[in-house]
């Protein structure tokens, strides 16, 4: 246990070896926390010397994997929004993904103007705006303010 106490403390190997999963292989961002906490209490390693780095410095204790943008792996406490899909999204984050998807759904569109037997095509306008985590079709583009998440994220201290 000590070795694996040793591996998650460095972030590269964090990074590296524990990608997030499918549910069948890796651990999912969500779990990653967790799965540290768990090995470093077995080992008898304070959890408040467990630090996430969130491109902003380092902290000592954990931010909630609830307060990270799934899309660009920041703290969201500057306009945290709920999208279709039920997660929560740093809203710049989350509308530049749309554009994105909307931007080859175009491209499909125009490809079926010259090729209406391309199945690429017809396939890309059949699944729509897909869901960034779920990679689901997203059944509406609305996004909804998430202040419960904003005044979290806001309270966590900057360095």
């Amino acid at each position: 246990l000590s070795d694996l106490a040793d591996a998650i403390s460095d972030e590269d190997y964090v990074r590296e070896v524990l990608q997030p999963g499918d549910g069948l292989v890796g651990l999912k961002g969500f779990k990653r926390i967790s799965f540290k906490k768990a090995v470093f209490l077995a080992v008898g390693i304070s959890i408040d010397t467990i630090g996430v780095n969130t491109g902003e410095g380092r902290f000592n204790g954990v931010i909630p994997p609830e307060l990270m943008c799934p899309i660009r792996h920041v703290i969201m406490k500057d306009d945290p929004v709920i999208a279709a899909d039920g997660h929560t999204y740093e809203r710049n984050a989350i509308e530049a993904w749309y554009q994105m998807q909307q931007a080859e759904l175009s491209v499909a569109v125009q490809e079926l103007t010259r090729d209406p037997n391309s199945h690429r095509a017809k396939a890309i306008l059949d699944r729509g705006v897909l869901s960034p985590v779920t990679h689901v079709k997203m059944n509406s583009l609305e996004l909804i303010p998430n202040h419960a998440i904003r005044a979290m994220a806001r309270d966590i201290p900057q360095l």
